[in-house]
């Protein structure tokens, strides 16, 4: 389970969003490792209704820039042209067999493919447990636990809308 320190109520969220932060190395302080950071769901008249840990992309992909490279970090908002949220899909996907045979999708001006400021080409990306541990290609990842409470927290909080605006946003 999460560790976060409140036990929340869970109720149907009126006004959501999901912010990803996290620290990345840059060139001049090398973090060794995989870093991991925080999704919080927030609701903007309640404030953070709780928090998990993940992660995106795996060590080695974790540098100031990588979210404009193949299979780097997930975009950060402040990196991409136009709409300034993600949005992700409240409905669970199900697929036996894949590779990743669960998640969330996120969309980006109505698509789950999109290019970031420099022109890279981003897609297939989504939330879901990390179960190449430790890391994703892009992806936003967590380990069993986290994902778990995430689905049931995320369903109850949520799933009776369509999609959820969320933010990525990193720190070096």
């Amino acid at each position: 389970m999460s560790n976060y320190s409140q036990t929340p109520k869970l109720q149907k969220l009126d006004k959501p969003f999901l912010m990803f932060q996290m620290q990345v190395d840059s060139s001049r302080h090398v973090i060794p490792g995989l870093n991991r950071g925080r999704l919080s769901l927030w609701d903007f008249d309640l404030g953070n209704i709780y928090r998990w840990v993940a992660t995106s992309s795996y060590d080695g992909k974790q540098k100031t820039g990588d979210w404009g490279v193949r299979n780097g970090l997930h975009p950060p908002n402040y990196d991409m042209a136009g709409a300034k949220w993600f949005y992700l899909k409240t409905k669970l996907i199900v697929q036996p067999g894949q590779p990743v045979d669960e998640g969330y999708l996120p969309f980006y001006k109505g698509s789950n493919t999109w290019k970031t400021l420099n022109g890279e080409t981003r897609s297939q990306i989504m939330f879901h447990e990390d179960k190449n541990s430790p890391g994703s290609y892009g992806c936003i990842v967590m380990a069993k636990g986290e994902w778990e409470c995430f689905k049931d927290v995320f369903s109850k909080c949520c799933g009776h809308l369509e999609s959820v605006k969320y933010g990525v946003m990193y720190a070096w």
